[in-house]
C-alpha cells in the first residue's frame, strides 16, 4: 500500500502543477504535466487492482466528513454526534 500512497501524493501535487502552468498561460507545459498526472493515476489504479484494493472507494474519507459535520452540530447528524460522544475515552495503553 505504500506505493498507492506514493502515487496518490504525486498525483495530487501534479494537479497543483498543472493549475499553475495554466495560470501562467503555458498550455504546452500544462499538457505534459497533465499527461504525467494521468499516468500516475492509472498506475495507482493498476497497483490497487494488483493488490485487490479498490482505489476509487474511500469509505474513510466519507466517514471523516460525517464525523466533522456531527462535531460541528450540522443538522441531520445528531445520531452520529451521539455515537462519537458516547465512545470510550482513548487509553494511553494503546498509544505509541
Amino acid at each position: 500500500t505504500i506505493f498507492i500512497y506514493l502515487f496518490t501524493a504525486v498525483a495530487t501535487g501534479g494537479a497543483v502543477i498543472v493549475g499553475q502552468y495554466l495560470g501562467r498561460q503555458e498550455p504546452r507545459k500544462a499538457g505534459h504535466a497533465g499527461n504525467q498526472l494521468m499516468l500516475f493515476m492509472l498506475e495507482t489504479a493498476y497497483c490497487g487492482a494488483l493488490l485487490n484494493i479498490d482505489t476509487f472507494n474511500q469509505p474513510g474519507v466519507e466517514e471523516g466528513k460525517k464525523a466533522t459535520f456531527a462535531l460541528f452540530d450540522r443538522k441531520g447528524f445528531e445520531e452520529k454526534k451521539a455515537e462519537l460522544t458516547s465512545a470510550k475515552a482513548k487509553s494511553d495503553k494503546y498509544i505509541i
